[in-house]
């Protein structure tokens, strides 16, 4: 009995020592678990943080370049920042956005109220030069932002930005959210992106600085804009009317300097015969002074040519009258040449036939008892003979007939198209007609080499049937210059070389830009 009992004292506490190191074992794994289930639930949390916020600034990203692509006024341009957290953009001022950083205005983009992974509202930065503003300058793939984004050392990450979207995080140090405070850019954003000059920081979360941002660039607004405008372009009442009129696109304009005036001996946009590609024709001016008659009375009548729209050399034919008795009728016919975007003249506009009488310029239409009326003839060599007939009377001093000028550099009278030529959509856009749908080619055109030939497309929208192209030809890349005089400052690859009625609509790249826009068929 003695050696049992002594047995059991001996082993006893052993058995409780290794219990004891079992129990503090499993709290050690236990302990270890806690902390790795801990550590991954922070992981987890920050990443969903991420996402949400990296969402919330793709949204707000897509949401602005689609609202630039259908602006109808001015295409590229962008609302401006909100800047009482209500979400609606500002109104301008003295044609001026009110600032050019603040909140997002997401009700103005049609979007849900967006917030970060923190829990905020996004903030937006606008270049000045964007803003929705038609007063005072154009707007085109031309032009550049004025935005440059560095990192954190300093080191230039990207510039000509547009916009900016910043993801603001939670609160740092120093700074201050509520009442008064809840709309100062310092205290939601840091550093160079608080300051209001047209530099901002990407760079890492520290604990003094967490945001997170996306930019625009001209590189990822101008393709679908001018996509739009491209196809906005092909439905206006410029080529459509030209083609009803005569039968016939019109030809092209030889390519010289875009942003030269009409002055200039390069006569831009100026149309020609035979030629097949190159820049709009959006200009004419009469091939002499107008021959005139007068029947049933008489009249002395004296015909001139005057300057018109932005100085366009003889673009006016004016008769200047007096002496008039027994109430004549008087027939003016002249010849538009510069073969143009042509649409007929309309009576009732005072810019495009105007009738003095006693001091005071009038529309045709409106002047009783003139009846007046005009007629077209379209000629092979693509100009447009016009012929003027109204009745004279006492007081009728003046009958100017203009050319319906579409003009680069003034608003024209038909508001269709005003937004084309105000923001000078002309000087980035070729322009390519098959010498089968040219004046005289006889409404017909055969693949290549076939003669007369088609145009050719090769990508997307593609054939070899193609009567009339546009090339949005982008801004400038690395080689080029915008303004240029040669046709290889402006388009890539095989566009450069028209001759052969071949086109490239390829993906974009840093070496291409070029979208190819069918018109017809």
């Amino acid at each position: 009995m003695s050696r049992a009992v002594t047995g059991t004292a001996k082993f006893c506490p052993r058995r409780q020592r290794g219990a004891a190191l079992m129990v503090m074992l499993v709290i050690v794994v236990m302990g270890i678990a806690a902390a790795l289930v801990g550590s991954l639930s922070a992981t987890a949390l920050k990443t969903a943080h991420q996402e949400t916020t990296a969402a919330a600034l793709a949204q707000a990203k897509e949401a602005l370049i689609g609202r630039a692509a259908s602006d109808d006024n001015m295409p590229g341009s962008l609302p401006c920042p909100d800047t009482n957290n209500d979400g609606s953009a500002e109104m301008l001022s003295g044609n001026e956005c009110p600032i050019y950083i603040g909140r997002l205005p997401w009700r103005t983009l049609k979007l849900p109220d967006l917030r970060d992974g923190g829990g905020e509202r996004l903030w937006y930065a606008l270049s000045g030069n964007f803003r929705d503003d038609n007063s005072a300058r154009p707007l085109n793939s031309n032009t550049q932002g004025q935005f440059t984004v560095k990192d954190a050392p300093g080191n230039t990450l990207a510039t000509g930005v547009v916009a900016i979207i910043f993801a603001p995080g939670e609160i740092t140090y120093g700074q201050s959210r509520g009442g008064a405070d809840a709309n100062i850019a310092a205290n939601f954003l840091e550093g160079e992106n608080a300051n209001g000059d047209s530099i901002f920081v990407s760079g890492q979360t520290t604990d003094t600085f967490n945001d997170r941002m996306t930019a625009i660039s001209g590189d990822s607004l101008w393709p679908t804009v001018e996509k739009v405008v491209g196809k906005r372009f092909r439905g206006l009442p410029l080529l459509g009317t030209y083609y009803a009129a005569s039968g016939a696109f019109p030809f092209a304009a030889p390519f010289t300097d875009p942003s030269l005036s009409f002055t200039n001996s390069s006569r831009p946009f100026i149309g020609a015969a035979s030629v097949y590609s190159g820049l709009l024709p959006m200009g004419a001016t009469w091939a002499g002074i107008p021959a005139y008659s007068i029947v049933g009375g008489s009249a002395d009548v004296a015909c001139e040519l005057r300057d018109g729209y932005n100085d366009l050399v003889n673009a006016r034919a004016r008769c200047n009258i007096s002496n008039i008795s027994d109430a004549p009728v008087i027939s003016i016919t002249g010849t538009l040449t510069g073969l143009r975007l042509w649409r007929p003249h309309n009576l009732s506009d005072a810019n495009q036939v105007r009738v003095r009488v006693n001091g005071i310029s009038y529309s045709a239409a409106s002047v009783a008892g003139m009846g007046a009326a005009i007629g077209y003839t379209m000629n092979t060599n693509g100009s447009v003979t016009v012929a003027f007939t109204g009745r004279l009377f006492s007081g009728v001093e003046r009958i100017e007939l203009r050319d319906v000028v579409v003009d680069p550099s003034v608003d024209p009278v038909d508001p269709a198209y005003a937004w084309f030529t105000r923001n000078q959509w002309n000087q980035v856009m070729y322009y390519a007609v098959s010498p089968g749908y040219a004046p005289g080619g006889g409404n017909a055109c055969t693949p290549p080499p076939g003669i007369p030939s088609c145009l050719t497309v090769n990508g997307g929208d593609g054939g070899n049937d193609k009567r009339v192209v546009i090339v949005m030809a982008g801004g400038a890349l690395s080689g080029q210059s915008h303004p240029s005089s040669g046709i290889a400052g402006y388009l890539e690859d095989g566009n450069v070389t028209p001759a052969d009625f071949i086109y490239e609509n390829k993906a974009r790249t840093g070496s291409f830009n070029d979208q190819v826009i069918v018109v017809a068929p």
